[in-house]
């Protein structure tokens, strides 16, 4: 990759930073070690992207390898963690503000995951490495920008770029293709650019070198952005999600289950529910995520379980069934989604069930197998009577049946 230079300008997001963060910056300035700030806190500081809360993510780049970062922190009482040292990364605690601080380096290899560093001083060859231009944006003690690659451009005009080859950058590290569809998501403007993207089946080898987990997070986060309809649309015309799966995936039910949550009042972002439609749409028995139990309890309950299974069983996951029930009958029976709409607008939590096992004790049951069968069968005709059965009227057929 032909070398760049930086294009300095002065930040116009200062007061978006955490002043302990600056105060860190002229600290190593005054002890003559050239520090930044990078990334995350200044590509969304200038676009405001927590609006009054200053960045809670702060990532300092720093002209120094990590014994010297250590000397530093030793001789100024500062407490660090060796995070990743390995790769030139501390973790540091300055004034109860936790940062992470790496040492400007370069790749020296890599194996599509894990990279062999050296360690140098040069910002340029630093920012070179990195895989956004919007990333590669850097701000020093005296509230200059330094941008390499036009990221503020690529950031006013949502859109991600790759730093240098494409097919390159992900073949350094196959978690970047993952990355640019949840970047994309995030900062790009509708449905991903796969131009840029060399042909699924020259990476395919490649990706089996990620961990599950590692994609995992990936898709979870994007599943988790408040309109992910163009990214996960974008995911099935690339094939990414049908490689990950081993099945074939379409986004139309995940695309209307959106719509309809943006359109109910009780409704919000579970990436397990949205998740849950994908997986449906492949008629996918097994899923291949290494879920949380809660998780994996959930998405099996919204895959498996009709709406009486989920009230009687799972009654807090009613309104997340009802949600995918919807979706699903609006493309299966023809009825407009949009007509859907008004039905969950005003969508109410599943009624609290009358009846408890003191109810049942009082009537003369006694603990056990029969109380059980009792509670269920009351459930269950609850249930039918679309949830109108009072208590009245329950204890009236648990004295019948005892």
């Amino acid at each position: 990759m032909t070398q760049s230079t930086f294009s300095e300008m002065p930040f116009a997001a200062p007061d978006r930073i955490d002043k302990r963060a600056w105060a860190f910056l002229n600290l190593c300035a005054d002890q003559h070690i050239d520090a930044r700030l990078v990334g995350g806190c200044v590509r969304d500081a200038l676009l405001n992207q927590h609006n009054s809360v200053k960045s809670p993510d702060i990532d300092i780049a720093i002209a120094a390898t990590p014994q010297e970062v250590i000397q530093f922190c030793d001789h100024n009482q500062i407490n660090y963690f060796p995070t990743g040292i390995d790769h030139g990364t501390l973790t540091l605690l300055y004034r109860g503000l936790p940062m992470e601080v790496t040492s400007l380096r370069c790749d020296v290899k890599s194996d599509g995951r894990h990279a062999e560093v050296a360690f140098g001083t040069s910002f340029i060859v630093d920012a070179t490495r990195r895989d956004f231009t919007i990333n590669a944006l850097y701000v020093d003690h005296k509230n200059i920008l330094y941008d390499a690659f036009n990221g503020v451009q690529d950031l006013h005009n949502r859109c991600v770029r790759f730093i240098g080859d494409a097919h390159q950058r992900i073949a350094e590290d196959y978690l970047r293709l993952w990355r640019y569809f949840r970047f994309w998501g995030r900062f790009g403007n509708g449905c991903v650019d796969l131009t840029v993207l060399p042909p699924l089946h020259k990476l395919a080898h490649g990706l089996t070198t990620l961990s599950i987990e590692r994609i995992q997070h990936e898709l979870l986060s994007i599943l988790a952005q408040p309109w992910p309809n163009p990214i996960i649309q974008s995911l099935c015309a690339y094939g990414l999600l049908e490689h990950t799966f081993k099945a074939p995936i379409k986004s139309g039910f995940c695309r209307r289950l959106i719509i309809l949550e943006r359109t109910s009042n009780r409704s919000d972002i579970c990436p397990i529910r949205r998740l849950s439609a994908l997986l449906i749409s492949a008629d996918l028995v097994h899923c291949p995520l290494k879920l949380s139990r809660a998780q994996q309890q959930k998405l099996k309950a919204l895959m498996t379980k009709n709406l009486k299974e989920i009230a009687l069983t799972n009654p807090q996951w009613w309104i997340d069934a009802n949600l995918l029930v919807r979706a699903k009958a609006a493309n299966n029976t023809g009825v407009s989604i949009y007509v859907t709409r008004q039905y969950v607008r005003d969508f109410m939590p599943l009624p609290l069930f009358p009846i408890t096992a003191k109810d049942l004790l009082c009537l003369g049951y006694t603990p056990g197998v029969q109380m059980g069968d009792t509670l269920r069968r009351l459930k269950s005709l609850w249930f039918d009577y679309e949830f109108q059965l009072d208590k009245k009227v329950c204890l009236r057929h648990a004295a019948e049946w005892l």
